[in-house]
């Protein structure tokens, strides 16, 4: 069973470069500028990975090497207008770019020799949403867990995620009215209030209530100071978050294990995509604090994800370099220094040059334009960034200095 990377030394696609990052089972955050090739260096760890997990003889070149002299074999025999030619053809080029797929890839991983233990390996793109249906009747829950309890891994768990949740609603009913089981009922009701928990986290709202609809067999969404909805009728942000956690959930689930003990490889593209600054400062740390054993490759373009966990590695693809932990530092600094943006806005940076020029020639004409400008921008100067505020504070001495000139 694969549980984690504890190496990367492979080449970044379409590039020159080649990365080493040192994992030992941490977490992993991609950063870098656009076009650095974030998504295509993930993607092409976890088609490695997932070659190997398809059918273990792809990571063996001895086994290959035979196909391959079989296939040539296979060719030479029906030549070119032979029924299964091209099919050949693509299986040799199959095999021979494995190989030297193994040939560039050094990837470390840890894994457990237990074959009854199913390995973990998902890869969550940037155009993720949930596929939460809506069942049509009320499934029956044994029979849901025994269909599902081998489901593969390139299967989306979410999408009979409020099927689960309803059989499970039947289950506690039954457990109340027939079997008169308060245990199993209380364990079924505490399971629901562990989801409500997570619900209430990932949409940043303490008062949000999962309720369930016993006329029309359905689960609502109820937040203060808004209509009720449904698991389908999400926004972009929370679709593509619920599409993770409730494609874990099911596997939590679905194999028998706990969010504590589940182990294997997540890869995110762009995790911060359609989500709000509050949510990006929190997301991945609560992926990470819900399922323990996970590891998780994520990119982003958001300073907020790259300050918001402590024990992760964060790997910059444009300057192909390991950055040490920036939990600690501000999010001008991580903009300024990891991202190259700078952290003020255009409108700021705009008013910041007219000051620059009012400043170089103070006159009774401009003095208190230059007053007015600094003044506007002194509710905000406490969220600027510390070469902004001691600019500001240099404008301001000098605009006073100049003041009290004028009035003598």
């Amino acid at each position: 069973m694969l549980c984690s990377i504890s190496k990367i030394n492979t080449p970044i696609p379409f590039s020159r470069k080649k990365v080493d990052i040192q994992l030992d089972g941490r977490s992993l955050i991609i950063t870098g500028g656009n076009g650095c090739g974030k998504t295509s260096f993930i993607t092409a760890i976890y088609n490695y990975l997932k070659k190997g997990i398809d059918d273990p003889r792809n990571n063996d070149v001895q086994y290959l090497m035979g196909q391959i002299n079989h296939i040539q074999n296979q060719i030479k025999n029906i030549g070119r207008d032979g029924g299964h030619y091209n099919y050949y053809q693509d299986e040799l080029s199959k095999h021979k770019n494995r190989i030297e797929e193994i040939n560039n890839f050094n990837i470390e991983t840890n894994s457990i020799d237990n074959k009854d233990i199913r390995s973990l390996l998902r890869f969550h793109s940037a155009t993720r949403q949930s596929a939460i249906s809506s069942p049509i009747q009320t499934p029956k829950h044994s029979i849901l867990v025994e269909e599902n309890k081998h489901f593969a891994n390139d299967k989306d768990g979410s999408q009979f995620f409020e099927s689960y949740l309803l059989s499970l609603k039947k289950n506690q009913s039954y457990a109340i009215a027939f079997d008169k089981n308060v245990n199993e009922a209380n364990r079924i009701n505490n399971w629901f209030e562990k989801i409500q928990s997570d619900l209430r986290s990932l949409f940043e709202d303490e008062n949000l209530v999962l309720d369930f609809d016993t006329k029309d067999e359905k689960f609502y969404l109820h937040q203060d100071g808004k209509d009720k909805y449904t698991f389908q009728t999400l926004s972009a942000g929370y679709s593509s978050i619920l599409s993770i956690y409730t494609d874990l959930i099911m596997r939590v689930e679905m194999w028998g294990v706990s969010p504590d003990n589940i182990q294997g490889i997540i890869f995110i593209d762009e995790i911060d995509a359609h989500l709000h600054v509050s949510l990006q400062k929190q997301i991945l740390r609560f992926f990470i604090k819900s399922f323990p054993k996970v590891q998780f490759i994520v990119t982003t373009h958001s300073p907020f994800v790259v300050t918001s966990v402590t024990d992760s590695v964060i790997y910059d693809l444009t300057a192909n370099e390991q950055i040490i932990d920036v939990s600690s530092y501000s999010y001008g600094v991580v903009m300024e220094e990891i991202f190259g943006v700078l952290p003020d806005s255009h409108a700021l940076t705009d008013k910041l040059i007219h000051i620059e020029k009012l400043s170089q020639n103070i006159t009774i004409d401009n003095i208190c334009e230059l007053e007015n400008i600094i003044s506007s921008l002194a509710t905000e100067k406490e969220h600027m960034s510390d070469d902004t505020q001691a600019f500001l504070d240099t404008a301001q001495l000098k605009l006073i200095k100049t003041k009290k000139n004028i009035s003598k």
